[in-house]
């Protein structure tokens, strides 16, 4: 098949601005009708291009979301490709959401646990649990673009200790530096160790993190870490991931861990302040870390006035690293019982968990308005993440950095 005769008088640079303003999965149709669009298409210049001008089409640009039916480190039987997942699209003019795509979850067969660990730019970076014995697991790391039906396996599988005897656990991260060219993921593993005269505290024990595109897996010195942080990180923002923090594992979190992409450098970000004045008001509080547009920002889930509903409190920090920038920008006042907030969209709404099973989208700028994503379930039973469908798939051996 040949490209329309009109298209093939047209400049390369103009086709190529053309071709960047469709769909992914259009794009991958397309590469079958000449040889030099499926070259153009599968350029990572091309993909670069494509994506920046889905992330800039403006706030009437669709909102995507992904939807996982995650499986829970208790389930009976292996995950299946029977497994889908789908991505919700959300109409710019009503907000509500319908599903836009459905993919065939490509994971082993023999996985008993998935979790996502994050999604940036149209990657989805999850880990797998594989049972090795009736003591021990095997944990595996994955790369998966659904769009182009692309899944890599990152190595370093690891040797884990079932769970159900873990004196220890892990938090991840994925993100990319902040030119958009080096993605990688970092596994910190948390283990109680005893010092002399104390009794055992939970301390960071191991830090590795993997260059994706070399696929190469480095050790850092986990003495690096001096606090303790939970949750795997959905908050990238200025090419660093984020995740709440406090001194040990029983304190209150007080600062943010960070982590720079580039430098493979960990450090502490403070909490705000008021934040930190408030905590023992509500010891009931939920604090996530999340990127709201182009900002860090704390997210604080706590119990409504009389205990009925939940309240969320949204600080932003304006200035990235400077203390004194963090400003509380939002208060959303809900009827219902908010289970978990989920985490952030890249328009700057938050996806949150309510007690009736629904998942909800909140767009702070437009007096908090609630939208049903059509999405209802158990907290264990499923995850959802804001995604850019996209081109991009890093290369083995061509990863910078």
């Amino acid at each position: 098949m040949a490209a329309p005769s009109s298209l093939r008088r047209l400049p390369q640079d103009i086709i190529a601005d053309i071709l960047s303003r469709l769909p992914a999965e259009t794009l991958l149709d397309l590469r079958r009708v000449c040889k030099s669009w499926s070259s153009l298409i599968l350029a990572p210049s091309f993909a670069t291009k494509h994506l920046h001008r889905r992330l800039g089409s403006g706030p009437h640009q669709n909102l995507r979301l992904l939807h996982l039916p995650c499986v829970p480190h208790d389930r009976l039987v292996p995950a299946s490709s029977a497994d889908f997942c789908s991505v919700l699209c959300s109409d710019p003019l009503s907000g509500s959401f319908t599903r836009h795509a459905k993919f065939a979850i490509p994971f082993d067969e023999h996985a008993f646990s998935f979790e996502v660990v994050g999604s940036v730019d149209g990657l989805v970076c999850v880990w797998l649990l594989h049972r090795k014995s009736k003591l021990w697991t095997v944990q595996s790391m994955y790369l998966w673009n659904p769009a182009m039906r692309k899944l890599r396996d990152l190595g370093n599988r690891d040797v884990v200790e079932h769970v159900a005897g873990m004196s220890g656990y892990r938090i991840h991260g994925f993100g990319h530096d902040r030119k958009g060219s080096i993605y990688r993921v970092v596994r910190i593993t948390y283990g109680r160790t005893r010092k002399r005269e104390k009794k055992s505290s939970m301390e960071a024990v191991q830090v590795e993190v993997c260059t994706v595109g070399r696929d190469s897996w480095r050790m850092l010195e986990p003495h690096r870490i001096s606090c303790f942080a939970e949750d795997d990180s959905r908050a990238c923002i200025n090419g660093a991931l984020h995740w709440p923090a406090s001194v040990t594992e029983d304190a209150p979190y007080s600062s943010i861990l960070s982590f720079e992409v580039a430098s493979q450098k960990f450090d502490e970000l403070p909490m705000p302040k008021e934040y930190l004045n408030e905590f023992k008001l509500h010891e009931e509080m939920q604090v996530s870390i999340a990127a709201l547009k182009e900002s860090l920002a704390t997210l604080v889930c706590c119990p409504g006035a009389g205990n009925v509903g939940s309240e969320i409190n949204v600080w932003v920090m304006k200035q990235y690293g400077i203390a004194d920038s963090w400003t509380k920008q939002y208060t959303a006042v809900m009827q219902q019982t908010i289970e978990r907030v989920l985490g952030s969209t890249w328009n700057g709404e938050i996806l949150i968990h309510r007690s009736d099973h629904k998942v909800m989208c909140c767009d702070l700028e437009n007096d908090m308005l609630l939208k049903d994503t059509g999405v209802t379930g158990f907290p264990d039973r499923f995850d959802v993440v804001d995604y850019s469908e996209s081109l991009v798939w890093p290369d083995e051996g061509n990863a910078d950095g």
